[in-house]
């Protein structure tokens, strides 16, 4: 898959070019201040989860 925004081929599994093209988007969309509030938010949201579940962090993949 290509990812216009930063210009890389992208795999289909979750790679770290594919999560700073959702990153850079999200940066480019809402400005810089906007987006490290938006991913610390997701960051304490997993953590909060994984605590009250009591689990550990499993990696995602996402296909296209």
């Amino acid at each position: 898959m290509w990812c216009n925004r930063c210009g890389t081929a992208c795999r289909k599994k979750k790679s770290q070019n594919q999560e700073r093209c959702l990153e850079q988007g999200l940066v480019e969309r809402r400005g810089k201040k906007c987006a490290a509030v938006a991913l610390a938010n997701k960051t304490v949201r997993t953590a909060f989860a994984m605590l009250t579940q009591n689990t550990e962090y499993k990696a995602e993949v996402l296909t296209a």
